[in-house]
């Protein structure tokens, strides 16, 4: 980073920092170091994806996405807005507000975690032992490795990107190493899922205990975390229902192998969409101090300007997918079109400003509508059309809510009074 002292860099910053009317410094320093994270995740996450898809066939490889998506359902119930509140909370200096996001994300989790035991119960009883035991071991792991991943809030509140970043490799390499390995030695789906689950949660669980030794005696902890946890989890329950209920329903109507192919397409794009998530950490702790009218003030432009990024790596993705699936996945060339198609879902990236600002500007409501349309949007949509286009109405699904969601995004932060 010492290329940006020399005075010719510091002018160049400037007059950047004037263009696009952003802390440039801020923007470079904190993205430098999330991306490290960032990309350590999605090189660990591409190389493990490239291992299971040649160790395991289609219906195996679709059935770990399932199990994984069941995960990620369970999860939705574990006070999941916790996690920005925190964040909101220690960016305001009250660093204690970790503790209480942690005892309250192990409140919620138990009735969660409760379920999934039920369900694994039930699997078992019905003799369909690879989602009975994988059902057994979310329920055992989730309330733990839930609350004690708090500990990435706190780094995003404090913006310590660069302690984050590095924790965020270590894990992601960590987790993709033990999975990979458990993979290829037994090719057994039970074991494969209790590697990661197991992985996750022990280091996530020692890297919080590590840092609670750390935090203050005692400082005038806000009241309104948990307050603001429990709008944020509703909000965002409604919103994670449109994220996993495509699968679902690809899974339930097309089968195993299909929704290893849907996965396959959509993976790439989640992936891209990484850059999402590094804006997301960097910009909360700055709208969280900022005015309505100040957010007004920059925000077309800033939406310009991360719609023109968006559009040019979505062109990159689209130019050079083809080598990329016959290179690595080239059993799965069938979801090329898929993947092509789906990254047009990057154009929509922006809108993830509009949904910080509404979020520092705590406007509860407006983002509850938005939730909620979304997921009935979305569900509505994939009911429709994947009984009569199979893959393409999950995709055409897909980008539709995408599209709702960022026009009443944008709806409700024109109309914020300034």
């Amino acid at each position: 980073m010492h290329i940006f002292k020399t005075p010719a860099a510091q002018r160049l910053l400037n007059h950047l920092q004037v263009l696009i009317k952003t802390d440039v410094r801020y923007l470079i320093r904190g993205t430098a170091f999330l991306s490290i994270g960032q990309v350590f995740a999605a090189l660990s996450g591409f190389l493990l994806t490239i291992a299971l898809v040649r160790i395991l066939n289609q219906a195996e490889y679709g059935l770990y996405t399932y199990i994984l998506t069941l995960a990620g359902i369970v999860g939705m119930f574990t006070h999941s807005g916790m996690d920005t509140a925190v964040a909101q909370a220690v960016a305001k200096g009250f660093d204690r507000a970790l503790l209480i996001g942690f005892w309250a994300k192990m409140k919620w989790s138990a009735p969660a975690a409760f379920i999934a035991l039920c369900v694994g119960f039930y699997y078992l009883y019905q003799d369909n032992e690879i989602l009975g035991y994988s059902s057994l071991i979310i329920g055992l792991s989730t309330p733990l490795l839930a609350s004690s991943s708090l500990y990435g809030s706190y780094f995003n509140g404090k913006r310590q990107f660069k302690k984050l970043a590095y924790d965020n490799a270590f894990k992601n390499a960590t987790i993709s190493i033990c999975v990979l390995i458990v993979a290829y030695v037994t090719r057994d789906a039970v074991l494969i899922v209790l590697a990661y689950f197991f992985t996750n949660t022990i280091i996530s669980a020692v890297r919080f205990f590590h840092l609670t030794k750390k935090l203050p005696s005692s400082d005038e902890t806000t009241t309104s975390t948990i307050s603001i946890g429990k709008h944020l989890s509703l909000m965002e329950f409604f919103g994670n229902v449109s994220v996993y209920v495509d699968k679902i329903i690809v899974f339930q109507f097309l089968g195993a192998t299909s929704l290893a192919l849907y996965s396959l397409a959509l993976a790439p794009t989640k992936q891209l969409q990484s850059v999402s998530r590094i804006i997301r950490a960097l910009v909360l702790p700055k709208f969280t101090n900022r005015t309505a009218l100040e957010l007004k003030k920059t925000m077309h432009h800033k939406i310009f300007i991360f719609l023109l990024v968006a559009v040019a790596i979505s062109t990159a993705y689209c130019i050079l997918a083809q080598l990329f699936f016959i290179t690595f996945f080239p059993q799965y060339e069938k979801a090329l079109l898929y993947s092509q198609v789906l990254s047009l879902s990057l154009l929509f990236m922006p809108s993830i400003l509009h949904t910080q600002a509404l979020t520092a500007l705590d406007m509860k409501k407006e983002l509850y509508i938005v939730n909620i349309l979304k997921s009935v949007t979305k569900i509505g949509l994939i009911l429709m059309l994947v009984p009569f286009w199979g893959i393409w109405g999950a995709i055409l699904a897909f980008l539709l809510a995408q599209f709702f969601t960022s026009v009443s995004l944008l709806f409700f932060f024109q109309r914020i009074k300034m």
